[in-house]
C-alpha cells in the first residue's frame, strides 16, 4: 500500500495549544505547581506569553527558560 503524507503540517495538533486554558494547564504540569501559587511577576510572564503566541515549542522554551529545573518559586 502506498505511503501518502498528511496534508496538514500538524495533524494531531501538537505544535500549537488549542486554547490558553490548554496552555496554562500544560504549564502547570511542567512547574509541577498550581499557577496561583506562582509570584505576581510570574504569573504576569505567563499571560505575556500566552497572550504572543500559543506555539507549543516556543511556550515549553520559555517555561523552561524562566523556571529551570530546581529552581521553583511560589508567591
Amino acid at each position: 500500500m502506498p505511503a501518502r503524507p498528511f496534508a496538514d503540517p500538524d495533524p494531531f495538533a501538537e505544535l500549537t495549544f488549542a486554547t490558553p486554558l490548554k496552555a496554562r494547564f500544560a504549564i502547570s504540569e511542567e512547574l509541577r505547581l498550581p499557577l496561583g501559587g506562582l509570584c505576581e511577576e510570574d504569573r504576569a510572564f505567563i499571560d505575556a506569553l500566552l497572550a504572543r503566541t500559543l506555539s507549543r515549542p516556543e511556550v515549553m522554551d520559555e517555561i523552561r527558560r524562566r523556571f529551570p529545573p530546581g529552581h521553583r518559586r511560589s508567591g
